[in-house]
């Protein structure tokens, strides 16, 4: 267990928001002496007991169920209170007061968290994990973020290294005893192993979900040109009148943005202004901000009132609003005046969808549309929910893994090995035995007090 010597911290667990219940967490060496001090006797370990608090003047502040957790049995690896009382913030600011000056000291941000990491009872995949579930806003996110707080993620990459490991141990070996190895034996041997650990990393990336993309969602942009439904289209979309919808062209002048769960994503859409030439100066700044929208969405729903799937491939490209790695779905609104009924085709490779928003009709063929084109598709079981530095160690992990199997016919034992070790510190980096003080104050800086 890491020594934080007699560093004790303390902080309010469950939020500042009043609520029947609220929890304060204190951590540290100095845990029972605290107990002794402000609650005047002892607690059983592991044992909910019911009891007094009282204030610096001896008054009773709150009734409490105090729980003790020795070490090193305890979340954070030290003797550990845990205090619940009524949720009022200024009861708990109390409690919290009276700890402190008992002798610990307010905790930092992610603060509990780290000294679970440092004490062994987490990897660092799982300490992120931990502050990724509680700020997950969406189901498939938090099942991905506890897969990875039970340590799935971390075990699949761990195999990853002890297979790096057992491969190194042969090569070292070989090194050694070269009089009775065959240099080709070594290269063959090791070329099947490479591919086959550079197809084991693209499965595991494939598993990993971009935590910025399921926390902030799908970025979909409702585009055409104007008095062809869009307002009417997002209304029908989030279910409510989001959008001021009138008969007259150019009513939305400025950008309207909905949230909402297509398929249990996070999807933001927003409805842009018509996109026409105007000489008017409002009307203007409304097109600038909505072709802005567009270049920053994921996917351009373009939205126009003809029929003729033709047509409306020719009116979007008039408008140049096609980015070149930007999604895009073209729907045909208001068929109802067509007397068509609700369809998608694919033509060129483009979906089009064929509605009537006023009506409501084929809005579930547009919404399985959006949740096609979501850049992570389908939920999918053995998913984890992975920040950037991981998924940026996997590929450099992968690239290191294809330059070493290309050099490997004419590579010396020795820089084989030496690459696999390097390779190794990479994915070692992902679960926190390799890491540097810099990297460990940004990731639990972004952690909330008390976790």
């Amino acid at each position: 267990m890491t020594n934080f010597d007699d560093d004790t911290i303390v902080a309010i667990a469950s939020g500042t928001a009043s609520a029947a219940i609220g929890v304060i967490r204190v951590s540290g060496a100095q845990v029972k002496p605290l107990i002794s001090k402000v609650l005047g006797r002892e607690l059983k370990p592991r044992y909910a007991t019911y009891t007094d608090l009282r204030d610096l003047h001896g008054e009773v502040l709150d009734e409490v169920i105090a729980i003790f957790f020795p070490a090193p049995n305890s979340a954070t690896g030290e003797d550990l209170l845990e205090i619940h009382g009524h949720g009022s913030p200024l009861i708990l600011s109390g409690i919290v007061d009276v700890l402190v000056n008992a002798g610990a000291r307010h905790a930092q941000p992610g603060e509990f968290t780290k000294r679970a990491f440092l004490n062994g009872k987490l990897d660092l995949i799982q300490a992120e994990a931990v502050a990724d579930l509680i700020a997950t806003n969406n189901r498939r996110a938090s099942r991905a973020a506890l897969r990875s707080i039970k340590g799935e993620f971390s075990d699949r990459i761990n195999a990853l290294v002890a297979a790096i490991t057992q491969r190194r141990v042969w090569l070292e070996s070989a090194i050694d005893f070269s009089d009775d190895v065959e240099i080709a034996d070594i290269s063959g041997g090791t070329k099947g192993f490479l591919d086959q650990l550079h197809d084991d990393l693209h499965t595991l990336k494939s598993q990993c979900v971009a935590r910025d993309l399921l926390d902030d969602g799908l970025r979909v942009a409702l585009a055409g040109e104007p008095n062809v439904g869009k307002s009417t289209v997002l209304n029908a979309l989030v279910g409510n009148e989001r959008a001021i919808v009138t008969p007259h062209a150019g009513t939305t002048r400025d950008l309207v943005t909905a949230d909402r769960l297509i398929a249990g994503l996070a999807v933001r859409i927003t409805d842009t202004a018509g996109l026409r030439e105007s000489t008017d100066e409002i009307e203007q700044e409304g097109i600038r901000r909505s072709r802005q929208s567009v270049e920053a969405a994921d996917l351009m729903v373009w939205i126009t009132a003809v029929a003729d799937a033709e047509y409306a491939a020719r009116e979007l490209a008039a408008h140049d609003v096609e980015g070149e790695h930007r999604a895009t779905v073209i729907v045909h609104n208001k068929i109802d005046l067509h007397g068509l009924a609700p369809k998608r085709e694919e033509i060129s490779e483009t979906p089009h969808v064929y509605i009537s928003a006023l009506h409501g009709e084929g809005i579930d063929l547009l919404t399985a549309e959006i949740a096609k084109h979501h850049r992570v598709g389908a939920a999918e079981e053995g998913e984890f929910l992975a920040r950037q530095r991981h998924l940026a160690a996997l590929d450099k992990a992968s690239d290191e893994l294809h330059r070493l199997s290309f050099e490997l016919p004419v590579s010396q034992p020795e820089l084989v090995a030496e690459s696999l070790r390097y390779v190794s510190s990479i994915l070692e980096e992902i679960t926190g035995v390799i890491s540097s003080e810099d990297l460990l104050g940004e990731i639990f800086a972004t952690f909330c007090i008390g976790k």
